[in-house]
């Protein structure tokens, strides 16, 4: 299990056992939102404003204007930010005892400017395709004075903690008696139809990704064995997708690209060396598991067939080179 080290201000301290530094965890609830708030000081004042975000790898992304006084704020001092997932409505037969089962993560921070040209326009693509994917090839890009006047800022996934509520209402044996109703009202996202654009001619159809949206659920992190849960990720030459799945006592993960895979050990090499897949691998050991896919990209490569060397992908190379070496392929 790869945790997160709690420190004095991730440290919980009220109801300790909600409390969750495993990164898996604290990454799936991050995948699940898209809204986060962001505590700043600007002129020596507490601010605090919603915005959206996406994650890649060990980074958030935040993006908007230029002269943006929270996104200053975050670049040049300490910010936080939260992220909180509403799963439901916990009502007890006593007011004090009621409460909201809920998923939710706080990071602490400082943030970078991403100037690059390149890494800009990804870090763009992934904030708007972990929100609606699709929308980014289907939509007009920005040119290059949009993105001059754009602040996009990765802040790290470091200093953090989840915390999280399940299960029934929790009340005093004197109220157990009481003829109240009690329980949990759960809640889940619910997406309306599409309201088109009074100006949108009659003619322009509503896209699949519109008309069937919803968004992944990654679930509570007491959710029932076995699960597999996808993403899209970014990379400098393209985008793929991760994959992880988890069942008792074991778990892989793999990175997929058009032109082949980079996985964890659990892979049989011989099978796609017969039929000529570019394959790569790197293994975990048990004290450090691959378990999501972005585990992957620091990991070291141990193996690969042989049309996956020819791509460029050597031994001991990272993983993340070797998803770029796939995607820098022209497969046509």
């Amino acid at each position: 299990m790869a945790t997160v080290e709690p420190t004095p201000r991730t440290t919980i301290r009220r109801k300790p056992g909600r409390g969750n530094y495993d990164r898996h965890a604290i990454e799936a609830i991050l995948d699940e939102g898209f809204l986060c708030d962001v505590a700043v000081v600007v002129d020596g004042r507490p601010l605090v404003i919603p915005t959206a975000y996406a994650r890649n790898g060990k980074w958030l992304y935040l993006h908007g204007a230029r002269n943006n006084a929270m996104l200053r704020a975050v670049l040049e001092g300490e910010a936080c930010i939260s992220v909180t997932l509403l799963d439901g409505l916990v009502l007890a037969r006593s007011v004090l005892h009621h409460s909201m089962n809920y998923r939710s993560v706080v990071l602490f921070g400082q943030g970078e400017e991403i100037t690059a040209r390149e890494q800009k326009f990804q870090a763009m693509r992934c904030i708007v395709e972990h929100i609606i994917p699709g929308r980014w090839d289907d939509a007009r890009i920005p040119n290059d004075a949009e993105a001059d006047a754009t602040l996009v800022i990765r802040f790290p996934i470091d200093e953090c903690s989840a915390k999280t509520r399940t299960g029934p209402p929790v009340d005093d044996d004197a109220d157990m008696s009481l003829p109240i109703w009690a329980g949990v009202l759960p809640t889940r996202p619910a997406w309306l139809q599409p309201e088109p654009d009074p100006l949108l001619p009659a003619n322009v159809p509503v896209p699949d990704y519109v008309a069937k949206y919803s968004r992944p659920k990654q679930g509570s992190m007491s959710d029932a064995l076995p699960r597999v849960v996808t993403r899209p990720m970014q990379f400098e030459n393209g985008a793929a997708i991760g994959v992880s799945n988890r069942w008792h006592k074991g778990q892989y993960c793999s990175i997929f690209t058009k032109a082949g895979i980079v996985g964890c050990g659990i892979y049989d090499m011989a099978t796609p060396t017969e039929f000529g897949q570019a394959i790569a691998i790197a293994r975990g050991t048990p004290q450090h598991p691959l378990v999501e896919p972005e585990d992957l990209l620091e990991a070291k490569i141990v193996d690969a067939t042989g049309p996956a060397r020819a791509a460029g992908i050597e031994i001991g190379m990272t993983g993340r080179q070797a998803v770029e070496k796939l995607l820098s392929l022209d497969v046509g």
